[in-house]
């Protein structure tokens, strides 16, 4: 292994550390299922990491107060970051071979690969900045090479997902960044267990703005930036929020709960929109009714808790 592999291999690694620990673990349980039929594990969050889409081997070891050990090691593809921007799709992959890189030369190829992507794309970029920034990376990244410099190779690994993200980002309108900004403020006073005054506010706020994001949506509609099947799937998507709405204040829910039921709302909204577009009718009808349906039911296994 050369000193660049061992160098980067160390930093990369670090992320995977509590996953393997997890891992073994869990491999462990399955031997002992009576002692730790309770125990549930969460791996943490990967689809950020540079290899994310890509296959690694997790391996580790546990041992126990005696001495008794157990080793385990799988194979696992990492869930693919969900981008909606083709440029920053690209860019993952970019990013993703310059982690993997075991040499000066290998990064040299990627670098000069990323900048004649960059220079053919370059008019395809919704925010001049963003391409500011990625052309400072690939800057960086030859000022790197130049210098052997492993550092700077790793901070430009990293300030790829920071613009793939600010790709994204370009892509939202407003009420798309309100919706959202109001979907985490909601799930972080959820995890921290507010108050049902506060609660009450940012479902209300969160509500709101799902309003504004299905009245933007009905705006392209009118403006003929939607196909029929679209715009019919965008009615179908109206009159299910307005119905979950009324069910929600007639079964008499907690506010806890209101707030998961506005949350589904949101994404069943967002989902609609993304992947039952472009549907033919009777497919939207059917596909619209089935999440009636399943909220329906949860709302009542919520009344009956």
């Amino acid at each position: 292994m050369s000193s660049l592999q061992k160098i980067r291999s160390t930093g990369f690694a670090a992320a995977f550390l509590s996953g393997m620990f997890l891992a073994s673990a869990a491999g462990a349980q399955d031997n002992a299922p009576d002692a730790a039929a309770n125990l549930r594990y969460n791996l943490q969050d990967l689809t950020s990491h540079p290899l994310a889409g890509g296959d690694v081997v997790i391996s580790g070891c546990v041992e126990d107060g005696v001495r008794q050990s157990n080793c385990t090691e799988k194979t696992v593809t990492l869930p693919m970051p969900e981008l909606l921007n083709p440029i920053g799709q690209e860019l993952h992959s970019f990013r993703r071979s310059l982690a993997l890189a075991t040499d000066f030369d290998g990064i040299r190829n990627v670098t000069s690969n990323l900048n004649a992507y960059i220079e053919e794309n370059a008019e395809n970029f919704n925010n001049d900045d963003t391409l500011a920034r990625l052309t400072g990376v690939v800057g960086d990244l030859e000022t790197g090479i130049q210098n052997r410099d492993v550092e700077v190779l790793d901070v430009a690994v990293q300030d790829l997902w920071q613009i793939i993200q600010q790709l994204e980002e370009d892509l939202l309108t407003e009420a798309q960044r309100q919706l959202r900004d109001a979907q985490e403020a909601l799930e972080e006073a959820q995890d921290r267990e507010a108050t049902e005054e506060e609660l009450r506010e940012l479902r209300e706020n969160l509500e709101e703005a799902l309003e504004n994001y299905l009245e933007e949506q009905a705006e392209q509609a009118e403006n003929g930036e939607m196909s029929e099947e679209e715009k019919a799937a965008l009615e179908e998507m109206q009159e299910l929020m307005e119905e979950m709405q009324k069910l929600m204040e007639e079964l008499g829910l907690s506010e806890e709960q209101k707030a998961q039921m506005a949350q589904q709302m949101a994404q069943q909204a967002q989902q609609g929109q993304q992947g039952q577009q472009g549907q033919q009718g009777e497919q939207n009808e059917q596909s619209y009714q089935e999440m009636l349906e399943q909220m329906k039911q949860q709302m009542q296994q919520m009344q009956q808790m």
